[in-house]
């Protein structure tokens, strides 16, 4: 046989009552939301939950439209996390969330956020900006226009992630329907996914790893000469330490 130890001569017995399984918590415990397509999103100390929804959270929400919230596991706490400046809730499509729970990024055209055109645009947010380790305290929460540097123009820009340190990647149509990939990072330099050979590759999914070593994206391109299915196929890519472009090889 195989000589295997039963349970009994493994494991003592514990003399603690079994009290069944610990409640469930919920952020919003009292009502029903409805989370968009985009799904949450966890911190990674899993103190912070984020997502999108178009149900009301308090009574400054009015905007009809889906909003990014964050749920706070250790005060129990839920508010939006995207507001124009004062009790105003910037609506959007899509909100990010850095994996240290410090940056938040959204796509949106709300007229009451900074460089507003009408066109959709990304913003990142540090919601701790005296960087003392407290989030969402009075005074954080300037929002920053991060989808102009490159291009300078017209076209939606949407899809944000964002990175530790605050470096956002999106996607900008401005050759519609061309699709675009940047990487703009803190200092305001931004850089375009491209393929190997040169010229941008059509982007149509970008995301970046928390230590913003990494980017990853989707694209129907054939970017390597081992790509013949004619589908489209998912590359991830480092970065440079010149930075001068990100690269496929």
């Amino acid at each position: 046989g195989l000589a295997m130890k039963t349970p009994s001569e493994v494991y003592s017995p514990s003399n603690r009552l079994y009290k069944g399984l610990p409640e469930l918590r919920y952020p919003l415990h009292d009502r029903d939301i409805d989370v968009t397509a985009c799904g949450p999103r966890v911190s990674d100390d899993g103190r912070f939950v984020s997502f999108m929804t178009a149900t009301p959270i308090d009574g400054t929400d009015g905007n009809g439209a889906p909003d990014l919230v964050i749920w706070d596991r250790t005060t129990g706490l839920s508010k939006p996390a995207a507001r124009t400046g004062g009790l105003t809730l910037a609506n959007g499509t899509r909100g990010a969330m850095s994996a240290n729970g410090r940056y938040v990024a959204i796509a949106s055209n709300d007229p009451g956020l900074p460089g507003a055109n009408g066109f959709w645009r990304v913003y990142r947010r540090d919601r701790d900006g005296n960087a003392n380790g407290i989030y969402d305290e009075a005074g954080d929460g300037a929002w920053t226009l991060v989808s102009d540097a490159v291009p300078t123009g017209a076209g939606a820009a949407y899809a944000p992630d964002v990175s530790n340190d605050g470096t956002v990647t999106y996607i900008h149509d401005i050759d519609n329907p061309i699709l675009h990939g940047f990487v703009r990072f803190p200092d305001g330099t931004s850089l375009t996914v491209q393929a190997a050979a040169g010229g941008d590759a059509l982007v149509r999914t970008l995301t970046i790893s928390p230590a913003r070593s990494t980017v990853a994206f989707s694209t129907p391109d054939a970017l390597v000469a081992a790509d013949t299915n004619g589908a489209e196929d998912v590359y991830a890519t480092r970065f440079g330490s010149a930075l001068t472009g990100v690269t496929v090889s």
